[in-house]
């Protein structure tokens, strides 16, 4: 049984096999004291050993795995990295967050320091201290495949933060060209970098649009051509029959002339297109008075 003897500002501590003392100080301590007490407290926080599997679902809210290199670069195919991008309006404290491949080849834990500003950039690189002109933040060991993987970001709880489940191939980036995966920032969708190489520690490149492409079908009939009724007071255009890939088109009755398929015409005013299949033209022009 210990016993215990305060004396004037020192801890005197009695017990079975000598004698221990201990400072006792009423100070308050120094700005510099509290920093150093508190680095040493978050440093003792305890980080859960966080396993690929889980139940969770991405939360979105804090910060997404924004770019990958899974190619490397021009100069190595071993020059992979990975960025994290805070969405937040605030820093956030990333200590003791991991990231894990499903083989879980890569087990990366971010240390003590580790935070992103409000919208800043995170990097890690693949056994480098540099990506371009870009200082990584951690260089960590282990490969990313090319014919695609599986990334999870856990908190220091083992909370799912973001991931990636391309398995079966990566849904972006190129490696002939170098060009990098970005992250949509609205959509949190993936597309391919504009620039070969990527952009590390630097805005994401917009994606490039995507333009459909409809094909007409043929119609079941062939139309006669048929003089709009009336008095013309401007320049009359309609279609005649579907032959192959093109349409026939006449100006004011006169002879018949092809327009094929992928066609713009330019109306000048006062000139209205009348057409036996309205759904198949695409137009803004105003219609003739």
């Amino acid at each position: 049984m210990k016993r215990f003897l305060l004396i004037s500002g020192s801890l005197i501590v009695l017990a079975g096999v000598g004698i221990y003392l201990e400072k006792h100080n009423n100070s308050t301590p120094s700005t510099n004291e509290k920093g150093a007490m508190l680095a040493s407290s978050a440093s003792a926080i305890p980080i859960t050993s966080c396993s690929f599997e889980t139940g969770e679902q991405p939360v979105h809210s804090r910060v997404v795995i924004n770019e990958i290199a899974w190619m490397g670069s021009k100069d190595s195919a071993n020059n992979e990295w990975l960025e994290l991008k805070n969405i937040l309006p605030e820093t956030v404290d990333i200590h003791g967050w991991r990231l894990i491949d499903r083989s879980e080849k890569i087990k990366i834990t971010l240390g003590s320091s580790a935070s992103i500003t409000s919208g800043g950039l995170y990097l890690l690189g693949r056994g480098q201290g540099n990506v371009a002109d870009a200082k990584v933040d951690v260089v960590y060991k282990g490969a990313l495949r090319n014919g695609g993987e599986s990334l999870r970001l856990f908190d220091r709880d083992c909370h799912l933060i973001d991931e990636i489940l391309a398995d079966a191939g990566w849904p972006a980036g190129n490696n002939t060209g170098k060009y990098t995966m970005e992250r949509d920032s609205k959509t949190f969708t993936w597309h391919t970098s504009k620039v070969p190489g990527g952009t590390p520690k630097q805005e994401n490149t917009h994606p490039i649009a995507k333009i459909a492409v409809i094909q007409m079908s043929k119609p079941n009939t062939t139309p006669s051509p048929t003089i709009p009724s009336g008095t013309i007071t401007c320049e009359t255009w309609c279609t005649s029959s579907y032959n192959s890939s093109k349409y026939y088109y006449c100006k004011n009755d006169s002879a018949w002339k092809t327009l094929s398929l992928n066609y713009f015409k330019s109306f000048p005013t006062k000139e209205a297109l009348l057409t036996e299949y309205p759904s198949r033209i695409l137009h803004d022009a105003s219609l003739c008075k």
